[in-house]
């Protein structure tokens, strides 16, 4: 008798990947807004495919780190509910951050 296994290397892959992650969580990571809201995250939650599109729809000017942090939290907040599956726009980074992770 003899049995075939499978699905072990994409599980060895997948413990790696997980690894290497939480390293990098050790300490201050920067992680890539593109990265955090990859695509599939973007089409799965919200209304557009890419952060990119999401931020162009909001209206708001955003060229800079200074930029993003004077918009109106409320706002946001606002199209964020609007325009995806959450309820602020720190209930979807966290979602972001806790599927990455």
């Amino acid at each position: 008798m003899s049995f075939k296994i499978s699905g072990f290397d994409d599980f060895e892959h997948s413990l790696r990947d997980f690894e290497h992650r939480a390293r990098a969580l050790d300490g201050e990571t920067k992680v890539p807004l593109g990265e955090l809201f990859h695509t599939a995250f973007m089409k799965r939650n919200t209304d557009f495919s890419t952060i990119s599109a999401f931020f162009d729809a909001t209206g708001f000017k955003i060229e800079s780190q200074a930029d993003f942090e004077s918009i109106s939290e409320q706002e946001l907040d606002q199209f964020v509910k609007t325009n995806s599956r959450f309820g602020s726009w720190k209930e979807m980074f966290q979602e972001a951050m806790q599927e990455w992770a």
